[in-house]
């Protein structure tokens, strides 16, 4: 735990940094997170469904999952999942909740509540790495806060590394600059868009 936790600071440059360059990772990241879990989900119930109802309508399998999820006009294919998963309650239930989600402010809503848990949780990492070291406190729940920890890193890492590879970055702080401004900009545009269309999805789920 301590050994992540050092790795975090060390990437952000400070304990002070850790949280706001966290949660930006995490929320540029949310919603593809869903699509993919969703899209998941969907498949180990509705394969046939969605393989047939997406080469009739010329999309791919994951344009399909998010226009089911996000798009107004897409409520005779909803209909047609919500039948198919009538012995999967659960799945059946997040696809309702999450298909009210259609227009931008709506996603910058839940977005932001994503993040909201995301920073207590991280105060929450740090508060317990303080207890840890300064008076060798070992709480109970440690096992269980090092994996969600452990996530966290593999997020930030993924992000850093592919902004190495994309852009003409030479240092870790000049890309977590980048992700800070990148999730700015992402917000306004969730702010400007009234309605989710097929054509924002690889903006919304980069």
């Amino acid at each position: 735990f301590l050994c992540l936790w050092s790795a975090l600071e060390v990437l952000c440059d400070g304990p002070g940094r850790v949280n706001r360059a966290l949660r930006s990772a995490l929320e540029l990241k949310y919603l593809a997170r869903v699509v993919t879990d969703m899209g998941q989900k969907l498949s180990e119930a509705c394969e046939a469904y969605i393989s047939k109802r997406g080469r009739e309508l010329e999309v791919t399998k994951d344009q399909f999952v998010f226009s089911v999820l996000f798009l107004s006009d897409w409520s005779e294919e909803r209909d047609g999942l919500y039948e198919k998963l009538d012995r999967d309650p659960l799945v059946r239930n997040r696809l309702f909740e999450i298909s009210g989600l259609n227009s931008g402010k709506k996603l910058q809503k839940r977005i932001l509540e994503y993040g909201d848990r995301i920073s207590w949780h991280i105060e929450r990492m740090y508060r317990t790495r303080n207890s840890i070291v300064h008076s060798g406190d070992m709480p109970l729940f440690l096992d269980s806060l090092g994996q969600h920890l452990h996530i966290y890193l593999d997020v930030l890492l993924d992000a850093i590394l592919s902004h190495f590879e994309e852009g003409n970055f030479s240092y870790v702080e000049d890309v977590i600059m980048s992700i800070e401004y990148e999730h700015q900009i992402y917000f306004q545009k969730l702010k400007d868009t009234e309605n989710i269309t097929l054509d924002d999805i690889e903006w919304l789920c980069w």
